[in-house]
């Protein structure tokens, strides 16, 4: 296991055969997110896999809505 820590939207030094984001990519703009996921997808080795941890709210129901609202407050969206 290899962990590095640099801006996750620049180039990544290393080649791995798995990436990990966990509750990650919500903090970041579409724009930046996508650029992120290219870099890592752009690290792979061969079959290498990318895993993505994120939660996703029902619209229809109020079940994390205070999540919601941190999540925006924190993003400054």
């Amino acid at each position: 296991i290899q962990f590095l820590y640099q801006n996750p939207c620049q180039l990544w030094p290393i080649k791995s055969d798995v990436v990990i984001f966990p509750r990650f990519l919500h903090y970041f703009p579409d724009d930046d997110a996508l650029r992120i996921l290219e870099q890592a997808y752009s690290s792979l080795n061969n079959g290498g896999v990318i895993y993505i941890i994120e939660m996703f709210l029902d619209e229809m129901q109020a079940n994390g809505g205070l999540l919601d609202l941190c999540l925006l407050y924190t993003s400054d969206a």
